[in-house]
């Protein structure tokens, strides 16, 4: 984070997990920078700041 903004997002592997396709890749890294900002917000509030948060249906476009 820089800024208050998402700087960078990294993708890593887990032992014993198989890899993404590269289109679900893909699809997952839309969706993780469209709402970067959002998820890392709602991490400090939940986590950091122990706010009660609430559900969000997202829907595809």
């Amino acid at each position: 984070m820089e800024e208050g903004k998402v700087k960078e997002i990294k993708v890593r592997q887990k032992r014993g997990v198989p890899p993404l396709s590269p289109k679900d890749q893909k699809e997952a890294e839309t969706f993780v920078r469209e709402y970067a900002n959002n998820i890392v917000d709602k991490w400090v509030n939940y986590f950091v700041r122990k706010n009660v948060l609430y559900v969000q249906t997202l829907k595809r476009g």
